[in-house]
């Protein structure tokens, strides 16, 4: 789709049960979902590319699978790729499977992030490609908005030359996993220090302010 356009009406990708949608976003298209929810996999499955420098507003939050047994994926691909969601968060995995995937330059910025949100929820990160960056200033959620209520797992995947950026509050909860492939600068970069619930963090390093720069975790 090469779209140039507002919309304040909610959208949402495969609200019906075993439906599949999907929507492509290419080739410098601007698209603003304004006051309206932003749904990728409500009920059924919904897929969202964002790619050959597309850009995307969904200024009231949005979420990738929302309800229990729904699948949710986002790709955001390409330099000059560009998802920003303004106001709430982004939910990788609200209720059901969703995954966010951040490749080749692509950048995308949240005012705050979900991934797995609630209770036996299935969300996964991923970045991989030079300049490839996830970006909030929010709460960032890895595992369950809850402590007590914890995703089935969650996952941040993040190869060399991809960064995240993490400078709110940051709880890394016990079912969370973060796969670093990368050893020449911290991919993670939590700046006011995250909670950590026995999160296993793997062939990388995280720079938390509240650790030694640059740690090992």
């Amino acid at each position: 789709v090469g779209y140039h356009g507002t919309s304040d009406f909610p959208f949402i990708l495969a609200n019906v049960a075993n439906s599949t949608s999907n929507l492509v976003l290419d080739t410098d298209s601007g698209t603003v979902v304004g006051t309206g929810t932003f749904y990728v996999g409500s009920i059924g499955t919904g897929n969202l590319t964002v790619q050959n420098g597309a850009t995307l507003s969904t200024s009231s939050g949005a979420a990738l699978a929302v309800n229990t047994n729904s699948i949710g994926n986002a790709t955001v691909t390409g330099f000059g790729s560009n998802w920003t969601i303004g106001t709430a968060a982004l939910r990788v995995g609200s209720l059901g499977n969703g995954a966010l995937n951040i490749t080749n330059g692509a950048n995308v910025a949240a005012a705050g992030l979900e991934v797995g949100e609630f209770l036996n929820s299935t969300g996964t990160m991923s970045l991989s490609g030079l300049d490839a960056m996830f970006t909030t200033a929010g709460t960032a959620n890895i595992g369950g908005t809850s402590a007590t209520q914890t995703a089935a797992s969650a996952t941040l995947n993040i190869d060399g030359g991809a960064v995240v950026n993490f400078s709110g509050t940051t709880n890394f909860r016990t079912r969370a996993t973060v796969n670093l492939d990368g050893l020449t600068h911290p991919l993670v970069d939590v700046v006011h220090g995250g909670a950590w619930d026995d999160v296993a963090v793997n062939d990388g390093l995280v720079g938390d302010h509240n650790r030694p720069p640059a740690c090992l975790v």
